[in-house]
């Protein structure tokens, strides 16, 4: 039987995923290989070699293409000076069809289906019909981006090119993955769609053994966080993570001196270090391996998030570690959590009180650590999701 081949676009490095896209493109589609050919095209901006061809797993080979040299040359000092406050490279998004060996790429493979992984490359996929094609919905953008370009004085010409994008790819696609029921509502209150062709497919995570007291107290010994509680922040460069971690570092580490903090991710990248207190900890990147120590060694994990999109997939990987969690309930926008029985639950008013009233309660946090990883395990195992996604492809090679 001849392997049908998905070929998945997007406009980030995919393997390995260190952040919330790659990490929902590897999880749902690294589950199909066992019957499709996977082919991932996208781009890194921190990449001078023009292709990097990368076998992320058996089946599944990424073409990472570099920007063009007008890129570095001309667009990023004007993106310095016109769009610093924007926490996303423009030119990405809408201007990644002048990006050739990209272009190319996209247009000369082969695929029996197409995966638009956000709408960015959708400029170029348009042209294209010889496959069906699925739009992978992370957010709706439109929805977004209203909220992330907000103050910029771009933002009219910003919120108009995503909707017109966004709108034409959701009208072409024979179906649309979004992470949530209030995702569906959204694309249909904004785009008018045919509900049919929509199919909630949520965020996950990957399900690890829970650790055991004594690897975490390893863990917290080996990290110098022995004797003081380690609340754990992990987010990308992006406006709302960028917010969240300025509420930690500007009130909450204040509130709470005896308490440590470590902030994980990219988003570490909008801070200085002589801007947080003593107790405030800027990590940075950090391998699979030792992102495990942290996630293990860490008494709360932290999630102070009042904007954004879809499912937050830190808040899936936090209970999948098995770590206690204090969010504001946006953080936990769909996701049916229940206070102080998934996770604790606050505004950002009384933050630091949950916080310390959790650290308190030692009975509570080891119930949470029990319930939330249970909760996570039986819906978000990214293998149970991508079997919604190989439904959905089923149903468009069936009908081809």
């Amino acid at each position: 039987m001849i392997r049908k081949k998905i070929l998945i676009s997007d406009t980030a490095p995919l393997y390995p995923p260190l952040w919330g896209g790659p990490k929902r493109i590897w999880g749902l589609f690294s589950n199909l290989t066992h019957k499709y050919d996977l082919m991932y095209v996208g781009v890194d901006t921190g990449q001078y070699e023009l292709v990097k061809g990368i076998e992320a797993g058996e089946n599944f080979l990424e073409k990472r293409f570099s920007m063009p040299e007008s890129y570095y040359k001309y667009w990023l000092p004007i993106h310095e000076r016109l769009f610093k406050d924007l926490s996303f490279d423009l030119y990405t998004y809408f201007f990644i069809d002048r990006a050739k060996h990209y272009v190319d790429a996209l247009e000369s493979q082969h695929a029996d289906v197409i995966v638009c992984s956000h709408p960015w490359a959708w400029n170029t996929l348009k042209f294209r019909m010889d496959a069906p094609v699925i739009y992978d919905a992370h957010n709706c953008e439109y929805s977004l981006m209203c909220s992330l370009a907000e103050g910029n004085l771009f933002r009219p010409l910003l919120t108009r090119w995503t909707k017109k994008l966004e709108g034409d790819l959701c009208r072409r696609s024979k179906a649309i993955l979004v992470c949530s029921e209030e995702d569906k509502q959204n694309f249909l209150d904004v785009y008018k769609l045919d509900p049919a062709k929509i199919h909630i497919v949520e965020n996950g995570t990957d399900i690890p053994p829970l650790p055991a007291l004594k690897e975490r107290l390893e863990s917290r010994e080996e990290l110098g966080f022995a004797r003081q509680p380690l609340l754990l922040f992990v987010g990308a460069y992006y406006k709302p993570n960028i917010q969240a971690v300025d509420f930690i570092v500007n009130h909450l580490a204040k509130e709470l001196p005896t308490c440590q903090f470590a902030i994980v991710g990219t988003v570490t990248n909008a801070f200085s270090d002589s801007q947080a207190p003593d107790n405030v900890n800027f990590v940075g990147i950090l391998t699979d391996d030792y992102l495990a120590h942290y996630l293990r060694a860490a008494d709360l994990a932290l999630n102070p998030m009042s904007k954004g999109s879809g499912v937050n997939i830190k808040m899936l990987d936090y209970m999948a570690a098995g770590i206690p969690t204090v969010s504001t309930p946006f953080g936990c926008r769909g996701l049916d959590l229940k206070n102080k029985t998934h996770v604790v639950i606050s505004d950002l008013d009384g933050f630091a009180t949950a916080v310390w009233d959790t650290l308190s309660n030692p009975d509570l946090r080891v119930q949470m650590r029990k319930t939330g990883y249970a909760y996570v395990a039986e819906k978000f195992d990214w293998k149970i999701l991508s079997k919604k996604v190989e439904t959905v492809l089923q149903d468009l090679l069936s009908n081809r």
